[in-house]
């Protein structure tokens, strides 16, 4: 239940705001002591709910953190970092983890790749039962090539090994189309 309130922040927060602003006016219009305390009480519901979401780590806060991790191992050529968050089921177009490292090397060194960023990472249908969920987010590389390299679309599905999220393949877009990009 932690965990819901945790990725549902917002719509909580919403929620106690459309309250709290129906009992300031009925306060307001009336000056009746019983809506102060309505006020209080989502006050404290309001700050019980900010606290739950600066302690309880949810999964789906773990996935993109996981997803955050590897973008930088890559931005700093620390591969065996990337890899360590890669599933030993890792599969992509008949790459397993060992073939898609060399192939990640290959092209770092190939393209010069100078920056590799990401944004945008929403993860969901995370399941902790079936151990499985996904994160779509954007990929943004730069390197020393004639013109800027369009954002990447990638969709990640990812897998809870020994308690850690693993990524276990992927999809790339470009952009916003929904034609799958091939690795050459």
């Amino acid at each position: 239940m932690f965990s819901w309130l945790v990725d549902h922040a917002g719509q909580v927060y919403l929620f106690l705001g459309i309250r709290a602003l129906v009992l300031g006016c009925l306060w307001w219009m009336s000056r009746d002591r019983r809506y102060l305390i309505g006020l209080s009480a989502l006050a404290v519901l309001f700050l019980l709910v900010w606290f739950l979401t600066l302690f309880v780590v949810t999964d789906r806060m773990e996935i993109a953190r996981t997803v955050e991790t590897m973008a930088q191992a890559v931005d700093q050529r620390n591969l065996d970092q990337f890899f360590a968050h890669v599933s030993s089921r890792f599969d992509h177009q008949g790459m397993n983890s060992q073939r898609f490292r060399e192939y990640v090397e290959t092209q770092l060194q190939r393209f010069k790749v100078s920056s590799f960023r990401i944004s945008k990472i929403v993860v969901e249908d995370v399941s902790r039962q079936a151990a499985t969920g996904n994160a779509e987010f954007w990929i943004y590389v730069e390197g020393p090539w004639e013109g800027e390299a369009p954002p990447l679309r990638c969709e990640g599905a990812f897998v809870l090994e020994e308690e850690k999220w693993r990524l276990k393949g992927f999809k790339l877009f470009l952009g916003r189309t929904s034609t799958e990009l091939r690795l050459p």
